[in-house]
């Protein structure tokens, strides 16, 4: 994985500061960055390896949250 940047829908869903977890985590830090967000910079936010990192990115990829560039 390369830079991630949210979708409309995901910036809808970051805007929701109730949201809480990884994937919210994930979210926040796309939203603030307010642009594309180097896969290596979450892996360190979310304090966690490249492979439960990919597994919480690839999740909200499927919901349509957060696109790869």
């Amino acid at each position: 994985m390369s830079a991630l940047t949210l979708t409309p829908l995901g910036k809808s869903i970051a805007e929701d500061t109730t949201g809480h977890g990884p994937e919210f985590t994930v979210l926040s830090m796309l939203y603030e960055s307010n642009g594309p967000v180097d896969f290596d910079e979450i892996c360190d936010e979310l304090r966690t390896d490249e492979e439960k990192a990919s597994m919480i990115v690839r999740r909200l990829m499927s919901k349509g949250y957060v696109k790869e560039l």
